[in-house]
């Protein structure tokens, strides 16, 4: 999620004690890119932790100058992030600091701007996540250039795509054997650009009118959304047009477009028409579509050939992924929010109730059959969808309360303020990282024992 530093960024390690698990794989055991390296955001192998503060259990702690929005991502020792620093203009950088000791190993500049004036002020200059492939690592500052630099810090190439950015950079970057995606979404021209990671030269470039979703990657293909509810599938190696979708729905309000999920054989997503449909994923074609009694107010969620979703009517819907048709519904004490997510035995995610300020974390059957627990709190969880690390469920809000709920009954463990907005949370092995609106990233180490 975002990261916005009004301060110098404080990097925290905290060390705490956990079995080290024998199925770990060295594929596993770094973080490399915006939402680790499956992309959903969840590590299959990191444990979480007992108790952790501020002031207990602190490894290291390092001070990160300028201002960003990047999320740190680790890989090869140590952890990577992109900042913006004020002077003569603004310095764009790369940084890096030894997992192990918190010392710096890397601070090089990449760019320079002659201004360091903010397109937006909720913005920064050094927004998208880097992603490192274990030989380089790629940085990204939107309009302002692109770039790859070993992992000692020294440029390998750097560029520049001709857009004019409207609100500052965000999308971060994607691998695929040796293509570098990027998503370019500029006031004068919005396109999905392929850079040959080796040399940074423009491997093929699609335009369209914007790309606010996810990019979902498909075998060859990836797909993605824009804010006119047009829908794209692109061939990864040449950046051809396989399909286009449209609902045809204006969106003059520029209301919100919800990422789509996708299994093999089918693209699934929610229109401005507040429709769910299902794509052929090769060719574009209406598989069906599926209108609820009321517009979803959730992403969709996919696992086992089912559809879920949450609706403003304070329901959940489990749709049968090849029909359409409705399976299941449940009713809840609140509008559901954000994204949902899935384990082998629940459906957990947030509900809000605006009207009387108050939220839920809540956990279902994932056949929605009943309402395994329910914990009440505040309305404003602000990490997107609730966390999950063997056996504990963890949330943040904007009041920087970061909490743990046991997975089995949702009774509460530990809770930790944090100074700010939880916007991120993520693990990379041993390492869990929390990130705040407000400029702290903090990551906890998990100490190892055999």
């Amino acid at each position: 999620m975002i990261r916005a530093i009004f301060l110098p960024v404080l990097l925290c390690i905290a060390l705490l004690h956990l079995p080290l698990s024998a199925q770990d794989t060295p594929a596993q055991r770094f973080w490399p890119a915006w939402r680790g390296p499956s992309g959903t955001g969840v590590s299959t192998t990191a444990n979480p932790p007992v108790e952790w503060s501020e002031s207990r259990n602190v490894k290291w702690k390092a001070s990160v100058p300028g201002r960003g929005w990047s999320s740190p991502v680790v890989a090869g020792g140590r952890v990577w992030l992109t900042t913006s620093v004020k002077g003569n203009g603004a310095s764009l950088r790369a940084v890096a600091y030894d997992v192990e000791t918190g010392r710096e190993a890397v601070n090089v500049e990449v760019f320079r701007l002659r201004s360091a004036e903010l397109l937006n002020a909720k913005n920064s200059h050094a927004s998208p996540t880097p992603i490192a492939d274990g030989e380089r690592v790629y940085v990204h500052f939107g309009a302002e250039g692109t770039a790859a630099l070993t992992t000692s810090g020294e440029i390998v190439w750097k560029t520049r795509l001709p857009y004019q950015s409207q609100h500052g950079n965000g999308g971060s970057p994607m691998l695929y054997g040796d293509l570098l995606i990027l998503s370019c979404d500029g006031s004068d021209q919005a396109f999905v650009v392929a850079l040959d990671k080796r040399t940074g030269k423009v491997r093929w470039k699609y335009q369209t009118t914007s790309v606010p979703t996810d990019i979902l990657r498909v075998g060859e293909n990836i797909y993605f959304g824009s804010f006119q509810d047009n829908w794209y599938a692109l061939r990864l190696r040449t950046g051809e047009l396989l399909w286009k979708f449209s609902t045809s729905i204006s969106n003059e309000s520029c209301h919100f477009v919800k990422s789509p999920v996708a299994d093999q054989l089918h693209l699934y997503l929610t229109g401005l028409d507040g429709i769910i449909y299902s794509l052929d994923a090769a060719s574009g074609r209406v598989v069906w579509k599926q209108k609820l009694r009321a517009a979803p107010s959730t992403a969709l969620a996919l696992k086992d050939k089912a559809v879920f979703v949450g609706a403003s009517n304070n329901r959940i819907y489990r749709l049968n992924a090849e029909t359409g048709t409705t399976v299941a519904e449940l009713p809840v004490d609140a509008m559901p929010v954000g994204r949902i997510t899935l384990t082998a035995d629940a459906l957990l995610l947030f509900l809000e109730n605006r009207s009387d300020r108050s939220g839920y974390v809540v956990s279902l059957t994932p056949d929605l059959t009943k309402l395994r627990w329910q914990q009440k709190s505040s309305p404003d969880w602000a990490s997107e969808r609730p966390d999950v690390w063997d056996g504990l469920i963890l949330a943040g809000n904007c009041r920087g309360d970061l909490q743990t709920f046991r997975a089995s009954d949702g009774a509460p463990q530990w809770k930790l303020n944090l100074q700010g907005c939880i916007r991120s949370i993520g693990s990379s092995e041993k390492r869990i990282f929390v990130g705040v609106q407000e400029g702290t990233v903090y990551a906890y180490e998990l100490s190892l024992k055999q």
